[in-house]
């Protein structure tokens, strides 16, 4: 048994975001497997969205107050100065904003070891709109931050192989660098058919309503190119020719963000908003219901997607991928997708095409989806962080 303590600024299960549901499954999944687990958090007031008696794992609280980053790296090191003789095998910090204060300690004689997940880029990447003599010091600020990670952080784990390479490129030490994918609890799916025999009576099902059903989920934001997916479904609907066979191509898109006016109107300019329905976030039992529904998901990223968990709950209802060729995703849907340039929107309008009208091609990718989407179930994921524990020769990681 192993006792560890993941780090984190706050444990909040009302939120949409996706990090926090992996820490809170993480936790529990190694606790239910008998390891002594807490987590060490910052922020009580976001300690919410769960009953703590029914959790396997311990919530610690430590409140800082903070004003900087500067307050957030040094309050945390004090933190983790402060459980160390709380007998922990490992400080697991899960947010990556954190990892600096993990550096501190590590650097000032800290004796737990420090390890820590790579969900996101500590550096500058052009997604962020940086540019010119403006982003020089922030770039020499976020160098010199992930040169002390790299340093004193005994182990990181980057969630693709994508995002390791970025790393390595960054200068961090290839044996610092483990990669574990996210992991993923489909248990909460299982009300709902999945994978390839789905898909067979939903074949069906499509071919009787004449219409083929488009699925994206997640932020709406510039970088998430949603706007080039109703810019190719305008294509797709108006260059067919008016017989009786005619296919629609509809779009659902699941999620909220800043950019859901703009593409609310894009799709009104476009003639094309009765194809296009918003939904906004929706519950898990509604989300199955859309990917059950779905006949191919569209993944049309601008950027380097670290890595896309849609995609790997997509994959789990049998669902092929049509994604950009660029970051991360394309190795999530490895062997279950099509790939385009990304913001190429006749590349994307062929890979639906593709998708659509070769029933062979369908078949297979929806196959693969399903098996590849059963390699990121959390047990897996759990026991890649236990394996690198034991490779710091600790605890008895079993």
């Amino acid at each position: 048994m192993m006792k560890i303590c993941f780090v984190d600024l706050f444990m909040d299960l009302t939120c949409s975001g996706g990090s926090m549901h992996s820490l809170d499954l993480y936790a529990a999944t190694l606790a239910e497997a008998g390891h002594d687990v807490s987590i060490l958090t910052f922020h009580p007031q976001r300690n919410i969205g769960f009953e703590r008696d029914k959790k396997p794992y311990k919530i610690i609280e430590e409140p800082l107050n903070i004003s900087s980053s500067i307050d957030l790296a040094f309050g945390v090191e004090k933190a983790l100065k402060l459980h160390e003789s709380d007998g922990f095998d490992v400080f697991h910090i899960h947010d990556p904003r954190l990892l600096l204060a993990g550096a501190l300690y590590r650097r000032s004689g800290g004796k737990v070891p420090v390890v820590g997940d790579l969900n996101t880029y500590l550096f500058q990447m052009k997604n962020l709109g940086n540019s010119g003599l403006l982003s020089l010091p922030l770039s020499l600020v976020h160098s010199l931050r992930l040169s002390m990670i790299s340093k004193h952080v005994d182990l990181l784990f980057p969630v693709s192989p994508y995002v390791r390479e970025v790393y390595v490129k960054k200068g961090v030490e290839h044996k610092k660098l483990i990669t574990v994918p996210d992991g993923f609890d489909f248990g909460i799916f299982q009300h709902v058919q999945t994978g390839a025999k789905k898909h067979e009576q939903k074949k069906s099902d499509s071919a009787q309503q004449k219409r083929f059903r488009l699925l994206y989920v997640g932020r709406l934001e510039k970088t998430k190119g949603v706007d080039v997916t109703i810019r190719a479904l305008a294509i797709l609907n108006q260059t067919q020719s008016p017989d009786a066979h005619t296919v629609e191509f509809v779009f659902n898109i699941v999620g909220e963000g800043p950019e859901r006016a703009n593409l609310e109107s894009l799709a009104n300019e476009l003639g094309v908003s009765g194809w296009v329905k918003f939904h906004g976030f929706v519950d898990y039992a509604s989300l199955s219901k859309l990917y059950s529904v779905s006949d191919a998901f569209v993944h049309a990223a601008r950027w380097e997607e670290p890595f896309g968990r849609a995609i790997v709950e997509a994959m789990h209802f049998g669902l092929p991928i049509v994604a950009a060729n660029i970051g991360a995703p394309p190795w999530v849907a490895n062997g279950a997708c099509v790939t385009f340039e990304p913001e190429n929107i006749h590349g994307l309008v062929v890979g639906i095409e593709r998708v659509y009208g070769e029933e062979s091609l369908k078949e297979k990718l929806s196959e693969s989806a399903f098996k590849r989407a059963t390699e990121f179930e959390v047990e897996k994921t759990t026991s890649k962080f236990l394996e690198a524990y034991k490779l710091l020769g600790i605890g008895n990681a079993k």
